[in-house]
């Protein structure tokens, strides 16, 4: 965490207008919002909250570095579209406490980097990936 703090710090000190947390597309921060890809069974998954806990945590330390004047936003997935993934109202929840957390922007996007449902393309072939 310390690492995105110092990122988004440099970041002001060097002249950016903002920085942007990207919790979409199967990314890391996505991945624990999932609870078809987080099956943790600590204070990191379970129930939505302890899947969104890294994400606001970052945002609340990301924050407290930069200060209250300097833009942060998330890109959120409004839905994974994956059965039994991140749905729309679960997205709606973590938007309420993005916005609980000061977060500037909000920007909302959907689907996996293997099936961008918001980019209007065909699903990709996940073995011409591997390839």
């Amino acid at each position: 965490m310390a690492a995105l703090q110092n990122a988004a710090a440099i970041a002001r000190e060097t002249g950016f207008d903002g920085v942007q947390l990207h919790a979409a597309h199967g990314y890391l921060f996505s991945q624990f919002l999932s609870p078809r890809s987080n099956l943790r069974e600590d204070e990191w998954g379970g129930d939505l909250a302890g899947r969104a806990r890294f994400l606001l945590s970052v945002v609340r330390a990301i924050r407290a570095k930069v200060g209250g004047d300097f833009p942060v936003g998330v890109k959120l997935n409004s839905a994974d579209f994956q059965r039994g993934g991140f749905s729309f109202e679960d997205s709606q929840i973590v938007a309420g406490w993005l916005d609980e957390a000061s977060i500037d922007l909000i920007e909302i996007s959907g689907g996996t980097w293997e099936a961008p449902a918001m980019a209007n393309i065909e699903v990709l072939n996940r073995t011409s990936i591997l390839m």
